[in-house]
């Protein structure tokens, strides 16, 4: 599971730094050198406890309120 985890904090670093914009799923993926499917998997676990959200409007990921109050 260390892998998963360097993975979903890489993720986590990528959201960090795009601010409130967000990015997509595409973007993450590559910036990350992820395969989509690896990253949608990843960001939806990191969705479900709260450390990614997506805009359902544009489908763009930024921070989550749990990432939030670690800051």
């Amino acid at each position: 599971m260390p892998g998963t985890i360097h993975k979903a904090c890489g993720l986590l670093r990528l959201l960090d730094g795009a601010g409130a914009a967000g990015l997509r799923l595409a973007d993450l993926a590559a910036a990350a050198a992820l395969p989509p499917a690896t990253a949608r998997r990843l960001l939806a676990s990191l969705a479900k406890e709260g450390f990614a959200a997506q805009n359902p409007e544009n489908r763009r990921y930024r921070l989550g309120p749990a990432a939030v109050a670690l800051g």
